[in-house]
């Protein structure tokens, strides 16, 4: 975060630190800083699910104007989480410069972590969970909700096969009006947290990992990660005074890697379902020309 200067700033004037780097997804100018796109897509991913998983803080507007990378001073990455191939593994650590401070939304600890529960629930497909956790968010369309966070999350919802074909078509789903719609942006917008704006943070941060080729996979891992950790005590945080027992913190350990465990079987059985529907394709697709079954 740039440097503030309050000598030299006014009720008019903010004068702040100038930091030199490149947008966060042009890839071309990270290579030339010798950075790998997939090892600045990791810090990015793990910097913004930290930030409001674990602190509840959410920048309102990060799309690439206000998001830069530049080589970490004085550091090189040597190690890559999530298995980077090792010819990339000597290049620059990435350092994120995040701007434009002026709108963040907050989101108190009971909403943090309701979201928290609701994102690990998505990953270990606890369907019972999802619906009273996204019954807080969404109301009577919480079975569309996991679907916003990631169309991975369909694994644990209630979805039947004539809403994936509305989906497909661009339609609304069975029994849902516009009316329903409304009013459920309305509730994320006005229900004390303007979760509205949180999704809209989410959204566009989900953009940038596109751009950088990041895969949907790494993106969940860093969101369960950090939902596991935002639900434990504040003194097991990484970089926090620790003041918790070991038997405490090994259970904290067991569960980011059993959330993790769990992502790669998610990813497991999307590919399984996505291999098992190619017959089903090509069969409708003989018949009718363009038809598809829908999977996810």
């Amino acid at each position: 975060v740039p440097t503030v200067y309050p000598e030299l700033s006014t009720t008019k004037v903010l004068t702040m630190e100038f930091v030199k780097g490149v947008r966060v997804n042009d890839l071309t100018a990270l290579k030339e800083l010798g950075l790998h796109p997939l090892h600045v897509a990791d810090t990015l991913s793990r910097t913004f699910a930290e930030m409001a998983l674990c602190h509840g803080f959410v920048h309102g507007d990060p799309h690439a104007g206000n998001v830069y990378a530049r080589a970490h001073p004085g550091f090189v990455f040597h190690a890559q989480r999530g298995g980077t191939p090792a010819d990339v593994a000597e290049t620059k650590e990435a350092q994120i410069i995040i701007m434009d401070h002026g709108l963040y939304h907050t989101m108190d600890d009971a909403v943090r972590l309701n979201f928290c529960s609701l994102l690990v629930s998505c990953i270990l497909r606890r369907s019972r969970q999802m619906q009273v956790l996204g019954e807080k968010f969404a109301g009577q369309l919480y079975r569309y909700f996991p679907l916003i966070l990631s169309p991975w999350f369909i694994f644990g919802t209630k979805i039947g096969y004539a809403e994936l074909l509305a989906a497909k078509d661009g339609r609304l789903p069975p029994g849902v009006e516009l009316k329903d719609v409304g009013d459920f942006l309305v509730g994320l917008h006005d229900g004390g947290t303007n979760f509205l704006g949180v999704l809209h943070s989410i959204g566009y941060t989900r953009g940038l990992l596109n751009d950088l080729q990041w895969p949907e996979r790494r993106r969940i891992k860093a969101l369960g990660e950090f939902a596991v950790r935002g639900k434990a005590d504040k003194q097991l945080h990484p970089g926090g005074e620790s003041k918790a027992g070991a038997m405490s913190r090994l259970w904290l350990a067991f569960s980011v890697m059993w959330v993790v465990l769990q992502t790669d079987l998610l990813a497991l059985q999307l590919t399984v379902l996505l291999f098992l529907s190619k017959p089903f394709n090509q069969a409708a697709g003989a018949f009718i020309p363009g038809v598809q079954i829908c999977v996810v």
